[in-house]
């Protein structure tokens, strides 16, 4: 299908003690959610599917590209499709947030200074950051939640077709986590934006996402609703919800 913008087909993780295998395909406008026991090693499958990490047997397609065969430029082109933002994505320290935000932008030429800025401002007002004067400051002296918010900012900046989030809201508080999934649907319905994010909370992925990919070191599992999640005869998929429901 021409409109699939990553396709994982038959792929396996580059460890010895994970061998599920990774089948799915990711649409526009939709939100996809993985979900599974830690030592499923959900961050690495995360990485595998944004082309951002090796993987063994099967096949990869992003922008209906073969990864193995892509290129150096047409890597150079998905990366601007396609964003990253894991636990460990940081700003840049020498840096001030509003020039960490359109640095990016401006390297692959999105538009003039003023008009990233400009840009930059609205995004940042829809996803909850109204503190504009602490844009002129430094990461470190700005906390923790912003530093989030701005992230999540500057990967939207150069309008990407996809976004990966690992654990999502692992650094923001409850008001923040509603003025980010509003962001992300906002994001999905005008710009046909795909979501493909790892999460510990199990009642957001059945409520928000289109998909709800369940992994475990042996299984990989594909639902479309909550019901089918819950009514699973997989006993990877019931041990992992009566442990999450019992803690």
């Amino acid at each position: 299908m021409e409109n699939i913008l990553i396709q994982a087909k038959g792929i396996r993780q580059c460890n010895e003690n994970i061998y599920s295998q990774f089948d799915i395909a990711i649409m526009p406008g939709t939100m996809t959610s993985i979900i599974g026991p830690e030592s499923a090693d959900k961050s690495i499958w995360l990485k595998i599917l944004a082309g951002l990490e090796d993987f063994e047997g099967g096949e990869l397609e992003l922008m209906g590209k073969n990864i193995n065969s892509i290129g150096r430029q047409g890597w150079l082109d998905s990366r601007k499709k396609i964003a990253y933002v894991g636990t460990s994505t940081a700003l840049l320290s020498v840096l001030n947030i509003m020039d960490n935000i359109v640095t990016p932008a401006l390297y692959h030429k999105q538009g003039s200074t003023s008009q990233l800025e400009e840009r930059a401002l609205g995004l940042l007002s829809q996803i909850g950051y109204t503190d504009f004067q602490s844009l002129q400051q430094l990461p470190a002296y700005v906390d923790a939640e912003k530093r989030y918010q701005a992230l999540l900012v500057r990967a939207m900046m150069l309008e990407p077709k996809v976004i990966f989030i690992d654990n999502l809201f692992s650094r923001i508080g409850v008001q923040a986590k509603q003025m980010v999934r509003t962001f992300l649907e906002n994001q999905m319905q005008k710009n046909n934006l795909a979501v493909v994010l790892n999460t510990r909370n199990i009642e957001f992925a059945c409520r928000y996402s289109d998909t709800i990919v369940f992994v475990s070191p042996s299984n990989m599992l594909v639902f479309n609703n909550e019901n089918e999640l819950q009514q699973s005869p997989d006993p990877d998929v019931s041990d992992f919800l009566k442990n999450y429901y019992m803690n």
